[in-house]
């Protein structure tokens, strides 16, 4: 009697797979030397195998997965950090003192902090959260949503950022269409689970975006990215680099000049 609801869900399985084509991620080839050893990428200046003592360990057993730590620009030893509790959190490298300094109840990814002297009026930190997109947080813990949809279509899974404090541009991406997972055995939204997802459905739903502070407009740079990840604007502000995990590289995208909207490989 069971196995008529197999035959029906193979029955449907088929048809969809007929019907629609699936997309496919293509690969680019790389070659990486194997000529530099381990030990040549521990070694410091001197010849020495680096020496694990030399680190500073922040907020041990304080923490919940960490992830973008980040000094005060105007407090050196100060540094926020978000956790996968949801938690935007401040470290005292002198005191070892953990504080909490906001709490979004997703997962904050990326994190900028801004210096005193900004244009962005009061905030002090602008964070890439997973569930919320695009938030600002200011000097009193306060968050406000600067962007969570684009063209209709809701920032599901905002990652990492930079930002031009001259035009005040925020660069930021959105990893995938597919969000993060509550895991109910921790109680706490799971990125790890959703990029799996991702990579394996070989479909390149990422984007880059930009965000007008200025006009509070937001618009898509770049789309069909294999899982964006982290992004960097260049010194100059006239290209962008973007990791694109699902095909193993790292994007270059030009935004001023005569190269402006065009793509490389640069990596």
């Amino acid at each position: 009697m069971q196995t008529l609801p197999v035959v029906v869900f193979a029955v449907c399985v088929a048809i969809v797979l007929k019907l629609h084509t699936l997309p496919t991620i293509d690969i680019f080839h790389v070659s990486v030397s194997t000529d530099i050893t381990l030990n040549e990428l521990l070694e410091n200046d001197n010849g020495k195998i680096f020496d694990e003592n030399r680190l500073t360990r922040l907020g041990v057993g304080k923490l919940i997965g960490p992830e973008s730590v980040v000094e005060d620009p105007d407090n050196p030893g100060i540094y926020y950090g978000g956790t996968a509790d949801g938690r935007i959190v401040i470290l005292d490298e002198n005191s070892g003192l953990v504080e909490d300094f906001a709490f979004t109840g997703g997962r904050p990814l990326g994190i900028h902090v801004l210096p005193d002297n900004n244009s962005f009026g009061d905030v002090k930190i602008i964070v890439a959260e997973a569930l919320y997109g695009l938030i600002a947080v200011n000097k009193d813990g306060v968050i406000t949503i600067l962007s969570n949809i684009v063209n209709s279509t809701p920032i599901r899974y905002a990652n990492d950022l930079d930002i031009d404090f001259k035009n005040n541009i925020v660069y930021f991406t959105d990893c995938s269409g597919i969000p993060p997972i509550f895991d109910y055995s921790v109680q706490q939204w799971s990125t790890m689970k959703a990029a799996l997802f991702d990579i394996i459905s070989g479909y390149p739903s990422g984007r880059l975006l930009k965000y007008d502070f200025k006009t509070k407009e937001t618009t898509v740079l770049l789309d069909n990215i294999a899982y964006a990840n982290g992004v960097a604007l260049s010194k100059d502000k006239d290209f962008i680099l973007i990791a694109e995990t699902g095909r193993y590289s790292i994007r270059k995208l030009w935004i001023t000049g005569t190269k402006s909207n065009i793509l490389f490989i640069f990596l």
